[in-house]
């Protein structure tokens, strides 16, 4: 998904340039804007692109390419057989799925995923995150340890 946006603005941009000078400027600036602001979204989302997470026993922390790190603060500890379903806010691929996502079966998590396929969900404290670290299995018994 990230690619074909980095694609569809150029599009949006050059297409408002054809449209200017075929003398339909409403056509041209919509264009523009249009692509402008594909260019805007896509660069803020790439901020908060989670580009690794820290863990110990007390604290989940996310690392995000431009954007300050997120660190949940309680008990980390694995929830099994949690899945995402829809997401409520956010991203849907521009850089990883981002944002809120409802449950399946009930509740909401926070989710810095770079691969939906890898997701890993934890409550921490009173939240519920999903992850995706490169390895789910050792993040998972990397959690568990934890409460050994």
């Amino acid at each position: 998904m990230t690619a074909g946006i980095w694609l569809l603005a150029p599009v949006l941009l050059v297409s408002g340039g054809l449209a200017a000078r075929g003398g339909e400027s409403l056509g041209a600036a919509i264009f523009v804007a249009a692509g402008v602001g594909v260019l805007a979204l896509a660069a803020a989302y790439r901020r908060l692109q989670p580009v690794a997470y820290g863990l110990d026993g007390s604290s989940l922390e996310i690392e995000r390419r431009g954007a300050a790190a997120r660190r949940y603060q309680g008990v980390v500890e694995p929830l099994l057989g949690a899945r995402l379903g829809i997401r409520i806010a956010g991203s849907g691929g521009l850089y990883g799925y981002l944002g809120r996502f409802r449950l399946v079966g009930g509740g909401h998590a926070h989710a810095f995923l770079t691969r939906r396929a890898a997701t890993s969900i934890v409550s921490v404290g009173d939240e519920v995150v999903a992850v995706s670290p490169s390895d789910p299995d050792a993040f998972l018994s990397e959690v568990e340890a934890y409460h050994a």
